[in-house]
């Protein structure tokens, strides 16, 4: 998408000193990646948990779902939270992550990721 791609590539460092955006801060500043490349990818990684039943009977807690989505930290601060640009990672049973680790979960998508960047 060229609206997308122009939007990464602008610049949205903070011209007066304010902190306003991730790339304001001093973790992107001394950054190896950003340092280098202030337009590569920013990826923005959340996680939130959904009960599917009736979060107040008795079943609470078993249903409940958990979803990773990324954003791009690129794009400006007002597109960010917009439908159109946040893509759902994974969808897990909440009990999973604690049977299990967060990065055993998302080992496929750093797979994905890491690939993309040896491309």
């Amino acid at each position: 998408n060229d609206q997308i791609y122009s939007e990464i590539k602008r610049n949205h460092i903070s011209r007066d000193g304010l902190l306003r955006d991730f790339c304001d801060g001093s973790a992107f500043n001394d950054s190896a990646l950003y340092s280098v490349d202030p337009n590569a990818l920013q990826l923005l990684l959340f996680y939130d948990d959904a009960e599917v039943c009736n979060p107040i009977g008795s079943k609470k807690s078993i249903h409940k779902l958990g979803f990773f989505y990324f954003g791009l930290g690129n794009l400006a601060p007002c597109y960010r939270s917009r439908l159109s640009v946040i893509q759902l990672v994974s969808i897990v049973k909440s009990s999973y992550l604690g049977r299990y680790s967060m990065n055993t979960v998302l080992q496929p998508f750093l797979e994905d990721i890491s690939t993309l960047v040896g491309t």
